[in-house]
């Protein structure tokens, strides 16, 4: 298709090339497509700084030294073509992923209302995904930016992205950029559930599809939404998502699935008897037990880069057995929760 940029592997580019400007030239000089060569020029280069950065640190800080954050958000504009502004918005993705200082200064350069004006009805739905991607990194452990993402209007365009009638990849990409802004901040969790995003990550949890990355996206977001938020939780079980998490501890979908059911249920049942009561009734319990079992993998037995917490499984287990186990888990937390709420009543 004329001035639609097809994928190439640049590694030779980059291996010859000394400095941004001679990859920039050399990325202009791989594309052999005359037609509206403005845009198709623009449209290389913001891939070639994609695939330059991705998962590179010193590239990250290198190339934003060398100016290309205003560049790439003048290209998010309106005066540019949709694959253009895709290929800026992945680069910018890829900029901020994991790197602090460029989640700050993508910002500040006004990434947001142009990455924000992407998820509209008016973008194509590749568009949308990889605007949302964006704000996803550019939110993730940043207050400040959740913050802006939030005030630009963010909210609306994600919870419509999670509607029945989106592509799932679209779907996925909405509940990764809402757990991102509820992460640490109470006042987008409360935000988030008023503008009607609760009920859709709970179909999303149950969606009829091969790729189980929406339930774990979905998963995650409950958890986020739920976590340390009364209100939240009541409502997200109110919504019915107890009985699509338990039955995706049962699932063969995957560990990093089950992992994400059994966080989203540990932080629905934290401190809230009601809950701990539904989640019991939905038959959580046994799929939890089996999930700390000698054979589960060990990504669902323990998780020591999102957890600390040394559970005593005896606690949890007194309804079941006698055996006294110590595991530290993600399972464990859920079971734990939801038995101390049990304990307690008749």
């Amino acid at each position: 298709m004329p001035g639609c940029f097809r994928v190439r592997d640049f590694s030779p580019l980059a291996a010859c090339c000394d400095t941004l400007e001679e990859l920039w030239a050399a990325a202009c000089r791989a594309y052999d497509d005359d037609a509206d060569s403005s845009a198709v020029l623009q449209q290389a280069a913001a891939v070639l700084l994609k695939f330059v950065v991705d998962n590179h640190a010193e590239n990250q800080t290198a190339i934003v030294a060398a100016g290309a954050i205003p560049r790439l958000v003048r290209l998010l504009g309106a005066a540019s073509k949709g694959e253009v502004q895709q290929a800026a918005a992945d680069a910018l993705w890829s900029l901020s992923k994991n790197h602090a200082d460029n989640q700050a200064a993508v910002v500040a350069a006004g990434a947001v209302p142009h990455l924000v004006g992407l998820l509209g009805a008016g973008s194509s739905e590749y568009v949308q995904q990889v605007a949302a991607g964006a704000l996803q990194h550019l939110a993730e452990n940043h207050a400040e930016n959740q913050t802006a993402i939030v005030a630009a209007g963010a909210i609306p365009h994600l919870v419509e992205l999670l509607g029945a009638d989106s592509p799932e990849e679209s779907q996925q990409a909405a509940a990764e950029t809402l757990r991102s802004l509820t992460d640490s901040h109470a006042d987008n969790q409360a935000g988030i559930a008023a503008a009607g995003a609760i009920p859709r990550l709970v179909r999303l949890l149950g969606a009829d599809a091969d790729d189980q990355s929406p339930k774990r996206a979905a998963a995650d977001a409950l958890q986020d939404l739920a976590r340390d938020h009364a209100a939240n939780q009541s409502a997200i079980v109110a919504a019915g998502a107890a009985p699509p998490l338990v039955r995706l501890l049962g699932s063969d979908c995957g560990t990093a699935v089950q992992q994400a059911a059994a966080e989203a249920l540990q932080h629905l049942a934290a401190g809230h008897a009601e809950n701990q009561t539904s989640i019991v009734a939905a038959g959580a319990f046994p799929h939890l037990v089996r999930l700390l079992g000698a054979d589960s993998p060990g990504e669902v037995q323990q998780d020591h880069h999102r957890s600390s917490l040394t559970v005593h499984l005896t606690m949890a287990l007194r309804l079941y057995t006698s055996k006294m186990v110590t595991v530290l888990s993600f399972p464990c937390a859920a079971a734990t929760n939801i038995w101390r709420g049990a304990k307690n009543r008749p």
